[in-house]
């Protein structure tokens, strides 16, 4: 047996178990599609399947989430999903006034956003970006909140989410006010 070949062996698990563990851990998703490494913004999505495996995000510049639908009414009916989206170029979530929730009469409720004059403007200029292209992902407290197709550039620095699971509005409010 060649003398050098168990410390060599070793070196290469060792080599592959620590790029392993490193790469997963960062890109790892956590319960109820926590995403610790990611800030509080829109993100384009790149891919969407039910296998988390089915990803190999490039490193540093893509990550993988997962999309639980817990603020979806119909999360019954569908099976939470992972996405792969693109980490930067993104929209960050910083308002000019508190996040506030409008009663819409006969329609359902909805948390109305106003981003301030900058993040206003990256909305709009990535939107017109991804319009008719990508979907966007609005992720808030390490959570997918919801995903989108962007069919037109989203102007005036204003987003309004409805269609919420009960209690979703309070979740959102609570975790807004620290971003106003």
């Amino acid at each position: 047996m060649n003398p050098y070949s168990f410390p060599l062996a070793l070196a290469v698990v060792s080599c592959f178990l620590t790029a392993g563990c490193s790469s997963q851990a960062q890109n790892r998703p956590h319960a109820a599609g926590i995403a610790p490494a990611l800030a509080d913004g829109a993100y384009s999505v790149l891919a969407e399947n039910a296998d988390r495996g089915a990803f190999r995000p490039a490193y540093g510049s893509e990550a993988v989430v997962e999309y639980t639908r817990s603020f979806s009414p119909d999360r019954a009916a569908n099976p939470p999903t992972f996405l792969l989206i693109r980490k930067s170029p993104f929209v960050p979530l910083r308002l000019a006034t508190p996040a506030r929730v409008v009663d819409g009469g006969d329609e359902r409720a909805s948390v109305h956003l106003d981003f301030t004059a900058e993040s206003g403007a990256i909305l709009e200029e990535l939107t017109a970006q991804w319009a008719g292209k990508e979907r966007m992902a609005l992720i808030i407290g390490g959570a997918v909140i919801t995903v989108h197709k962007i069919r037109e550039p989203i102007v005036g620095g204003r987003l309004q989410i409805s269609c919420c699971a009960e209690g979703a509005f309070e979740f959102l409010v609570e975790h807004l006010s620290d971003n106003h």
